[in-house]
């Protein structure tokens, strides 16, 4: 036989081993599979054990003449975690454009402005003490908040989603939107000689899209652009 051939092996031991089914192969595989599942189901229902209640959760929005709204945000709040006071905490504004103004309770220190890297804008809100483990406070604070009046064709209407949170639960919500100007139909749940009404309550990181829709309104508006909750 010459060195550049090639000898096989057709031996009935050599065949039947080559044909044995890769079991470490096979379980290995098995185990990265499991893994990534696992990984997947903690990510979809992972929800991690909420640091405080929000009792209620009130909200009056009033539109002003130019287009703007007057919100005054008003909580009843309980921290429940035992290793941490509360001194502080973030609330999210609808957009960069607020202001906030000298209408807040007696509990209120200060209101502070934030945004981060994704456009995100919050209102700090700190505290004149701390709050300890089932200490349960009250406390409001007002902002103006404009360039929320919007179009959409020849339609104007307010698309308001007051602040939500991702891990803390909110027992009742109450929010209201004074009746001004030319209003034909919003996506409430009541209304009163005075408001419009949403009520329910918020699981972590629920929110409510509040719509309230106009036949005119004279002043400032903005393009639509549908709210994205990937965050």
């Amino acid at each position: 036989m010459k060195k550049s051939e090639k000898a096989y092996d057709f031996s009935p031991e050599t065949v039947k081993r080559k044909r044995k089914f890769p079991v470490f192969s096979t379980l290995l595989l098995v185990v990265l599979v499991v893994v990534q599942l696992l990984c997947l189901l903690v990510i979809i229902f992972y929800r991690p054990e909420p640091q405080d209640i929000i009792e209620e959760y009130t909200v009056y929005a009033s539109p002003r003449e130019d287009g703007s709204l007057d919100i005054k945000y008003c909580f009843t709040w309980t921290p429940i975690d035992p290793d941490e006071e509360l001194t502080w905490v973030e609330i999210g504004m609808a957009n960069e454009y607020f202001t906030v103004l000298d209408d807040r309770s007696e509990n209120v220190k200060r209101v502070g402005y934030y945004s981060d890297e994704d456009g995100y804008c919050f209102a700090q809100v700190y505290f004149d003490r701390p709050y300890s483990n089932g200490e349960t406070l009250e406390f409001y604070f007002t902002v103006n908040q404009s360039r929320l009046l919007a179009t959409d064709g020849a339609e104007r209407f307010y698309e308001f989603i007051p602040g939500w949170f991702n891990y803390t639960p909110v027992a009742h919500y109450t929010f209201y939107f004074e009746k001004y100007g030319d209003i034909h139909s919003f996506n409430g749940d009541g209304q009163d000689s005075r408001w419009l009404k949403w009520e329910g309550v918020l699981a972590c990181g629920e929110f409510v899209r509040m719509r309230v829709n106009y036949n005119s309104f004279d002043a400032h508006t903005v393009s639509y652009e549908s709210f994205d909750d990937g965050g």
